[in-house]
């Protein structure tokens, strides 16, 4: 069966067929994955310790090692690596094969604590039946995971709000969450308090977006002017018979 002879004698249906795949194309350009950077990293569990006081060689002997023995050979586990600071700050990254991997230590972890009643919940005893919480001896609190932050913006006093971006989540749709609201939070802010974005990844995803966009519609254009001269080139072709019944008609 010649496909090109079957289209050129049916030039309604083959136009019908070019507007179907233009209009999946255009539907399909929302659903297309966005990200800065692909994932070519695989996912990390990192592990801080401190130890106030302690220069890296007491901390390398004393925290790291004892940890590292725990921890090496842990199921899935592709690599690790340790890097102790002088302000007594060990942190412990383990590098597993693939994403949602139940990682076995001493205290078995899996997935993220998300609220207050998972953290107060985690077993610290067990002892003669007698189970002991964290929340039986602390305080459990939300809190910052860093307080050693200073920033500055226009040289003056401010407050970093950083957010990352967890594996496999859309950069644009974080982008436009977070901003959507802080302009909601705006509103209630108190006077004299205002609010910049001083760095977004994603302004890069935007401009490579448009510049997709616009490159699209200057080649069409390009091609129905210069090449084309007119648009009706890109019609199909009337076949032989239909133009000779319409010179006969005519």
């Amino acid at each position: 069966m010649n496909l090109s002879k079957f289209f050129v004698d049916r030039p309604n249906f083959a136009a019908v067929i070019s507007i179907l795949i233009f209009l999946a194309g255009v539907l399909a350009i929302p659903k297309l994955p966005i990200s800065e950077y692909p994932e070519v990293v695989p996912p990390s569990v990192v592990v801080r310790a401190q130890f106030p006081g302690a220069n890296p060689k007491v901390i390398a002997e004393t925290v790291a090692t004892p940890l590292e023995e725990q921890i090496n050979g842990v199921e899935n586990m592709l690599y690790m690596s340790s890097q102790a600071a002088s302000d007594g700050v060990l942190t412990l990254t383990v590098t597993p094969y693939k994403d949602n991997v139940e990682i076995q230590l001493p205290v078995n972890v899996q997935g993220r604590l998300a609220d207050l009643d998972q953290f107060e919940n985690i077993i610290v005893k067990r002892k003669g039946g007698v189970v002991t919480y964290l929340r039986d001896v602390a305080r459990v609190e939300m809190g910052a995971s860093e307080y050693a932050l200073r920033a500055l913006l226009g040289n003056q006093q401010a407050l970093a709000l950083v957010i990352f971006q967890t594996p496999g989540a859309n950069a644009i749709d974080i982008s436009n969450n977070v901003r959507a609201k802080m302009a909601e939070l705006n509103k209630h802010f108190p006077d004299g308090l205002e609010y910049r974005i001083a760095y977004g990844p994603t302004t890069f995803v935007h401009d490579s977006i448009k510049a997709v966009i616009h490159t699209l519609l200057e080649a069409i254009v390009l091609v129905v002017i210069v090449f084309l001269q007119t648009w009706r080139a890109g019609h199909p072709p009337t076949p032989p018979d239909r133009r000779r019944r319409q010179s006969r008609a005519s």
